[in-house]
């Protein structure tokens, strides 16, 4: 391709020279003296054979009478340094990002556009993706997530649509990451939440064509932690429902500003059928789940009510708690009369109470079945407790509106 159908096709003229020098630097180029000041060199992250180190030049100014053709040549030497075309790698340039490209092949988009009846999904779902995926790498230890964290719609907001491709209509989301001088960490540490989504993304596309490989949903619903979630399995299958029975080809372009993982697959296909297994992962995941409590759930009672009509006698609290492996609930919990004046009285003085019983998950509410052993505890003991972290935050703003003045010790003890 020449330089000048290289500018026609690509947009060449909104490269900056900070662009240019913030992609090589945070992917890892060195920057070495040269010895004209028209243009800076930088060295490649690796040799390519022995000692020898691929060299980059780029302009220093964007007054260059040559500019265009200087940058044309360094794009063209950065394509093939990373083996990546330069379709993929000027978005990249311009937004430091990862990107996804989404194919959907259909009749109707066969001149590169989509009817917008199946657009508005298609980007919603990606958006809810991504969203979701967030929300997995802040708690992974939950299967689904009833709304959604501010952190997660920050991140997915950032996200950008990129041009499509003729042809077929490709969605093109750049996901914007931070720079590794911005986070103060080097290329092989803690990677920032945006990389971890995108990683998660991709690790669970793999247990998508493993499920379907294997006919079972079982790879999704094993690999949660790492993988889809039950709204991640969601989004996914109304991006492949947009594809009306054809195949769905998704393709990963990572920035080489952050280490990839050696066992992702940034190049995927997915059949029609994957809908079948996504949607049995997310019933499995919201299910209604019934099981023994081994260990006392320990927590705060909220919300005591007695039903007016007496016959009935029903009594209940809601039980604000950490369920293991599942993270902090509200717990609905029906007692008798002895153990509802006992709740009574923990709550009058701000005490925890332990219960145990059977948990049961009934549209995205909890229950405690057959609860026995109820205790007002004293002096709260952080061992005997199986409350996580995140539970003082919400005991603070549960109990704002309540007078204790030792409020503020007791929750930091948890």
């Amino acid at each position: 391709m020449t330089s000048a159908s290289l500018i026609d096709k690509y947009p060449i003229e909104k490269i900056e020279v900070y662009n240019l020098k913030n992609y090589l630097i945070n992917s890892g180029w060195r920057a070495e003296p040269f010895g004209r000041k028209e243009v800076l060199k930088f060295i490649s992250p690796k040799p390519i054979w022995g000692n020898k180190y691929f060299e980059i030049l780029i302009p220093s100014n964007r007054d260059l009478v040559d500019y265009a053709q200087i940058v044309t040549t360094a794009l063209k030497a950065i394509s093939t340094y990373e083996n990546r075309s330069l379709e993929n790698i000027i978005p990249q340039i311009l937004v430091l990002s990862d990107l996804f490209k989404f194919y959907i092949s259909t009749i109707s988009t066969k001149i590169g556009n989509i009817p917008l009846k199946e657009g508005l999904p298609l980007y919603e779902n990606i958006n809810d993706l991504l969203i979701f995926s967030a929300c997995a790498e802040l708690y992974p230890e939950k299967r689904s997530f009833p709304k959604r964290l501010k952190i997660a719609t920050d991140f997915a907001e950032s996200c950008l649509i990129a041009p499509s491709n003729y042809g077929s209509y490709v969605a093109n989301i750049l996901c914007p990451i931070p720079s590794k001088e911005s986070q103060g960490v080097s290329f092989d540490e803690y990677p920032p939440l945006e990389r971890r989504s995108v990683i998660r993304i991709l690790r669970g596309f793999k247990d998508v064509t493993e499920a379907v490989e294997t006919k079972t949903p079982d790879p999704i619903v094993k690999n949660y932690q790492q993988g889809f979630n039950a709204n991640m399995c969601d989004a996914l299958v109304g991006i492949i429902e947009v594809a009306r029975g054809n195949d769905l080809h998704i393709q990963a372009n990572l920035s080489p500003s952050w280490s990839i993982p050696d066992d992702i697959i940034t190049d995927i296909s997915l059949v029609s059928s994957s809908k079948d297994y996504l949607e049995a992962a997310s019933t499995i995941f919201g299910e209604e789940v019934l099981r023994s409590v081994n260990k006392p759930l320990i927590g705060l009672a909220l919300n005591l009510t007695r039903n007016p009509n007496e016959e009935e006698k029903q009594r209940t609290i809601r039980l604000i708690t950490s369920i293991e492996g599942i993270g902090v609930k509200t717990v609905t919990v029906p007692l008798d009369e002895t153990s509802y004046r006992k709740a009574v009285d923990a709550h009058k003085d701000l005490r925890f109470i332990s219960v145990r019983g059977s948990l049961e998950k009934i549209k995205n509410r909890w229950y405690l079945t057959n609860p026995e052993d109820l205790e007002i505890i004293g002096d709260l003991d952080p061992r005997r407790a199986n409350l996580d972290q995140n539970i003082k935050h919400i005991l603070a703003r549960t109990l704002k509106r309540r007078t204790d003045p030792n409020l503020e010790k007791r929750i930091d003890s948890f």
